[in-house]
Order: C-alpha cells, then structure tokens, then sequence
C-alpha cells in the first residue's frame, strides 16, 4: 500500500456512534455493514443517515436507516 490506511472496523465504529446519537441502544434490533474501500489515516470521514422505509412489525414501528461513510473525495468506504 501507498500509505497507512484506518481498517473498516473505525468507519463502523464511527456509523455506530451516529446509529446511537439518533437513537437509544436499545431500540436498536440489527445493524450491518459492508466495507467498500479503504479508508486513508488523513481521510476525514464524514458520516450520513437517511431513512429509506418505515414498516410496521409485531405491532411496533422500525425504520430502515441508510448510513454511509464519505470521503472527501467522494469514495464511500
């Protein structure tokens, strides 16, 4: 590699973090990830949240979150 790079993990970390800022862990019933590119050390990752759908299941309401790590280039990791 050209350059020292951060593992996916950090960017989850970071989408978590975000995950819980909108709402309680507990509300929380999954959460997954796929790691689409490498995330250079010097990156500056900005991190997003959009609701795509809204079901009702078992009688309680659930959004579907999108959440997405940007670069400032553009890349999504």
């Amino acid at each position: 590699m050209d350059d020292v790079f951060a593992q996916g993990m950090l960017g989850m970390a970071y989408l978590a973090r975000l995950l819980t800022d909108l709402a309680p862990q507990e509300r929380i019933r999954s959460y997954g990830v796929r790691f689409a590119a490498i995330t250079p050390v010097h990156g500056a990752p900005t991190c997003a949240a959009k609701v795509v759908a809204i079901d009702e299941v078992d009688g309680e309401r659930r959004a579907t979150l999108e959440l997405v790590v940007t670069l400032a280039d553009g890349t999504t990791t």
